[in-house]
């Protein structure tokens, strides 16, 4: 199935005998060590309105069953819609996992000749990820990968004249002779590559191999009475608009939307922005790093206490002879002995005169038994002092002074600074200072522990659910009242020698568990921000 799909979106790709060749032929080359570095190579064609994505694929080890040789030649041909829109993605493997990638957008022609498009598969751009729509075309150097077709230069078979019309059937066949022009992409079909095209690269692939022969100081290539003018793209190291001028020297990116910052790529940092909230356009909305600084711990918890039993086991009544004497509390009498107890039951003290206008029972103080500690105690969660989010950007612009690159500026009113962001912790270079005067880190690593749950002593409890039981005639009854402890009962008529019990039981107190935190909270993943 995944065959015919292949076969079918590779339908479009062919031409006929009596049509000029308008083709894009493609070389794939590389400055990666083979097959220590690069093993195979996968090319990606996407066709505008075709449905899947061709892919062909390629050995290039030497040791390898049917590996090519790089520099690697493939062409495309429109068999119907010239001048439409395809991407095609150079990406070079090794052992199985892709390294390195490079894309182009573009039309085919509407007229021969055929043109050569490189892909180099760069060293420096080996790990370096670019934002969609881009390219890696250097060290730190992601490019919008849109090509003007009519800029590219005639691929040349063997050397020789420009491929025309009437030349070539755009070869879907695998016994075409090595000195004509390449085959049409096609699933399923080994075909040996031509030969290399007899023409000298153009100068931004020779700057992108060999940064020595093109410093980025010279002239952009573009710029001559060959050049058609663009609308600017600020951070490809391009002077698209013909003005002589690239990114952040161009008055079409600054200040709008370019600007320079500090930058030594030897320190390797990340410019990008701080943002609470959403990463602004230009920046990593995906992804953005969040970083935080001053880092806490809360205490341990998880321990609990049982609650502290309450015994109110002792009374103190005293009396009065009349009422009158009961409601203005004078000459209160004690009986004897003065105090009984919950153990004593229905208990008569000896009164004197017997008879009684009235009863007042003492306050009375609970004894508190022991907490019993239960649990398993935790570190609380580690908070910080501050959190932001750095919103990186993987554009990087020429245009700036030595020291200096050129990437995307915030917008807004008020765009926050340019920030370099640097792996580990470091002072920052003249002209920036630390976000916050802070150090910020990734992560934590917790190495508290926690002590046994254990409870302070108890607190509380009353003797609120405590009565004394008032009887008569040396019994507990008939009930002449309940009195809570710290209260009096005056009787108009006086009762007879009563017998006094303790009912009810105290309410109970509490107790604070308690357990102790050792151990520190260790930051992890260090970074040092510096902004403007």
């Amino acid at each position: 199935m995944k065959r015919l799909v292949l076969i079918a979106a590779l339908a479009a790709l062919g031409c006929s005998r009596k049509e000029q060749v308008a083709g894009v032929v493609v070389e794939i080359l590389t400055d990666l060590r083979v097959p220590e570095e690069l093993d195979a190579v996968e090319l990606r064609v996407d066709v505008a309105g075709a449905d899947g994505v061709v892919k062909q694929s390629f050995p290039v080890d030497p040791g390898a069953a049917g590996a090519k040789e790089l520099p690697l030649y493939y062409g495309l041909y429109p068999k119907q819609g010239k001048g439409g829109q395809f991407t095609v993605t150079a990406a070079g493997s090794v052992k199985g996992k892709e390294v390195v990638w490079r894309s182009a957008k573009l039309a085919f022609p509407t007229v021969g000749p055929t043109v050569l498009l490189q892909l180099p598969l760069l060293s420096s751009c080996v790990g370096q990820p670019c934002d969609p729509l881009t390219t890696c075309v250097g060290a730190f150097i992601c490019r919008p990968h849109d090509v003007f077709v009519e800029q590219l230069t005639p691929y040349r078979k063997g050397g020789g004249d420009p491929i025309m019309g009437g030349e070539s059937d755009g070869g879907m066949d695998a016994s075409r002779p090595r000195d004509t022009a390449p085959p049409a992409v096609e699933a399923g079909v080994d075909v040996p590559p031509a030969p290399p095209p007899d023409v000298r690269p153009p100068d931004d692939v020779v700057s992108d191999l060999r940064p020595d022969l093109a410093p980025d100081t010279g002239p952009p290539p573009d710029v001559g009475p060959n050049c058609t003018p663009q609308p600017e793209s600020c951070f490809n190291n391009a002077d698209e608009d013909c003005d002589g001028l690239i990114d952040c020297a161009d008055p079409d990116c600054v200040p709008a939307s370019a600007h320079c910052v500090p930058f030594d790529p030897t320190d390797n940092p990340t410019p990008g922005v701080t943002a609470a909230a959403t990463c602004p356009a230009g920046f990593n909305q995906s992804a953005p790093i969040t970083v935080r600084s001053g880092p806490t711990g809360a205490a341990c918890t998880g321990c609990s206490c049982g609650p502290a039993a309450a015994t109110c086991d002792n009374a103190s009544v005293v009396t009065y002879t009349t009422a009158a004497e009961c409601q203005g509390d004078i000459a209160p009498k004690a009986t004897t002995p003065p105090t009984f107890t919950r153990a004593d039951g229905c208990k008569v003290p000896q009164y004197m005169g017997g008879f009684l206008g009235g009863i007042k029972v003492a306050p009375m103080t609970p004894t508190l038994a022991a907490c019993t500690a239960s649990g398993t105690p935790s570190p609380g969660a580690v908070t910080w002092a501050s959190t932001t989010r750095f919103c990186a950007t993987t554009l990087r612009g020429g245009g700036c002074p030595q020291g200096r690159v050129c990437v995307p500026k915030a917008p807004g009113l008020v765009p926050p600074p340019p920030c370099l962001m640097y792996t580990g912790l470091r002072a920052c270079p003249a002209g920036t200072t630390k976000l916050q005067n802070a150090d910020w880190y990734t992560g934590s690593s917790d190495g508290r522990s926690c002590s046994a749950c254990t409870c302070a002593g108890p607190t509380g409890g009353s003797c609120a659910g405590v009565t004394i039981h008032i009887g008569n005639d040396y019994t507990c009854s008939p009930n002449n009242g309940d009195l809570a402890p710290g209260t009096k009962m005056c009787y108009p008529s006086t009762i007879y020698v009563p017998g006094l019990r303790i009912d009810g039981n105290g309410t109970a107190g509490s107790c604070a568990p308690r357990t102790t935190t050792s151990g520190t909270i260790t930051p992890t993943g260090p970074r040092t921000i510096c902004c403007q």
